[in-house]
């Protein structure tokens, strides 16, 4: 069987903004060092 994860990206991958809405590419921003936690995560599953 396949194991599967998912992860609520808003407040737990990205910085949520002060209005709380993504409504625009300037108000994304990823917590540093995301993109490596979740590399990691994928090759241990």
């Amino acid at each position: 069987m396949k194991k599967v994860l998912f992860i609520d990206r808003d407040g737990t991958m990205i910085k949520e903004p002060k209005d709380e809405q993504i409504d625009a590419f300037a108000k994304l921003e990823f917590y540093p060092g995301v993109f490596s936690y979740l590399s990691r995560i994928a090759s241990e599953l």
